[in-house]
């Protein structure tokens, strides 16, 4: 009876230290998914902003060169003041897409381009 006593008492230990290993381990595995899908979501937040301020560049370009028509076919200054403000927005915001992306230099390389690109665009449509 003793020997059989303490067989159950030894397997109710090895059962209740299993039960806290497996307790743990499965707090220590649901810490760690959480801590990566956080950071997962931060990624893709940051991404849809960098498309954003992408997307507010090209429609700010688009708003320069829709203005500069527009006073070309009018001849009102209106337009000319428009395109004017457009100019002078894109330095910033091309700066914005710039700063989201420091942490790409690939992306920084095309954004360099993409600033000489609209640079050499907008120099054209100043001499016309």
């Amino acid at each position: 009876m003793s020997f059989t006593r303490n067989l159950n008492r030894t397997l109710r230990r090895y059962a209740f230290r299993l039960g806290i290993t497996a307790f743990v381990s499965v707090v220590a595995m649901l810490s760690y998914t959480g801590i990566a899908l956080k950071e997962r979501v931060h990624w893709l937040e940051h991404t849809y902003l960098v498309l954003g301020d992408v997307y507010n560049l090209q429609a700010e370009f688009e708003r320069a060169e829709t203005s500069q028509r527009g006073y070309f076919i009018s001849g009102d200054e209106e337009f000319l003041d428009a395109y004017n403000n457009s100019v002078k927005l894109l330095d910033s915001k091309i700066t914005t897409v710039w700063t989201l992306t420091a942490d790409n230099p690939p992306q920084q390389s095309r954004i360099g381009e993409l600033k000489n690109t609209i640079s050499e665009r907008i120099k054209m449509m100043d001499q016309v």
